[in-house]
C-alpha cells in the first residue's frame, strides 16, 4: 500500500505523485480546497479541528462547505458541520499507537492512521510506503513545533518496516539542534 499524506505546502506539495495511481492521496488543510487550490487527485480527506464557523479560528462556511462537496471520503473528529464525514477512529490509533504527539498537528493524525491503515492491510512480500508532501517545516511560520510529532510518526512507521519518504529539501527529516 501507498498512502501519500499532503500538507499544504505549495513548494513540496508538487512533488506529489499525482499520477501515479497505486498512491492514495490522504489530504487536509483549507489552503488544500478552493478558492486557494484544487489538489489533482484526492483519495480521503481530513478535519480534525473543532468545528468553529468563526473565520478568526480558520473554520469559515466557506470551507466546511467545500469540504461537503468533495467526493471522497472524509474523517472528522466532531461532524456536526461535516454530515457525511467518517469518525477519525482516534481511539483505535491511540490503542495500537499510543497518544504521543498524536494531538501535534493534522499532519501527524493523518499519518498516526496511515500506519494503522496499512498495518489492517499488509500483503506479504509487498513493500508499503508513506510519502509526506506539502510539508516543508522550514521556518516558524510553517509550524515547525508540529514537527517533532510528525517525526515521531516517521519513526514508528519505520520501526514497523513501512517505508518513508518525503522530499529531501523537506526540514522534516532533520531534527532541531540542541546547541550548548
Amino acid at each position: 500500500m501507498k498512502i501519500a499524506v499532503v500538507g499544504s505546502h505549495p513548494t513540496f506539495r508538487e512533488a506529489t505523485p499525482w499520477s501515479d495511481s497505486s498512491w492514495e492521496v490522504w489530504a487536509c488543510s483549507a489552503h488544500n480546497l478552493p478558492p486557494h487550490y484544487t489538489l489533482p487527485r484526492l483519495t480521503r480527506f481530513y478535519e480534525v479541528h473543532e468545528p468553529t464557523l468563526s473565520p478568526n479560528e480558520g473554520r469559515s462556511r466557506e470551507y466546511i462547505d467545500e469540504v461537503n462537496k468533495l467526493s471522497c471520503p472524509v474523517y472528522a473528529m466532531e461532524r456536526s458541520t461535516l454530515p457525511r464525514a467518517l469518525p477519525y477512529p482516534k481511539q483505535e490509533v491511540i490503542d495500537r499507537l499510543g497518544h504521543f504527539f498524536l494531538d501535534t498537528s493534522s499532519i501527524a493524525y493523518i499519518f498516526a492512521h496511515a500506519i494503522l491503515t496499512i498495518e489492517q492491510n499488509r500483503k506479504q512480500g509487498v513493500a508499503d510506503y508513506i510519502g509526506v508532501f506539502g510539508v516543508g517545516q522550514k521556518s516558524a511560520s510553517e509550524y515547525t513545533y508540529q514537527r517533532p510529532g510528525i517525526q515521531f510518526h516517521i519513526q514508528m512507521a519505520v520501526e514497523l518496516g513501512i517505508n518513508v519518504l518525503y522530499p529531501e529539501e523537506s526540514e522534516i527529516g532533520r531534527a532541531i539542534q540542541y546547541r550548548f
